[in-house]
């Protein structure tokens, strides 16, 4: 007979810790990761003035990184339309903008914690999108 006296985590939670208990770790898991809360995208919103403040406040340097993509123009509109959000050591807000007549771009811009004193910043665009293409994570290489 030879005892096992090394395991993984989930091994050691497992035999350790109560069903009931494991049921409760999992449901909360779960329910931050459905909120938003676990690093996951957020379901669309609609737009309000606190988002809609924060994109006008970028456009100058959201045109910069579009252009810097090889984009040949100006934005001749700068509507937001919807948001989703992801909590990482701050705030990703992904936004998609009407950016032209029939012209559509996502946007990802960054709020950092308050403690910072950094202004937000846009991390990334993705540019000739549609109206109705859902926003979905991006990196600033997209």
């Amino acid at each position: 007979y030879q005892r096992r006296v090394h395991g993984t985590l989930s091994e050691c939670l497992f035999f350790f810790v109560p069903f009931s208990m494991r049921a409760l770790l999992a449901c909360l898991a779960f329910g931050m990761a459905a909120a938003g809360l676990a690093g996951g995208l957020t379901e669309g919103q609609p737009m309000n003035p606190e988002v809609e403040a924060l994109v006008a406040g970028v456009r100058e340097r959201a045109q910069e990184l579009a252009q810097n993509q090889g984009w040949n123009g100006v934005f001749t509109q700068f509507t937001p339309l919807y948001y989703k959000t992801q909590v990482v050591a701050g705030t990703n807000y992904f936004v998609k903008v009407q950016v032209g007549p029939h012209s559509f771009a996502d946007f990802r811009i960054y709020v950092p914690l308050p403690y910072t004193n950094d202004a937000p910043s846009v991390a990334g665009v993705v540019l000739h999108v549609g109206k109705d293409d859902p926003i979905s994570y991006f990196d600033s290489s997209a």
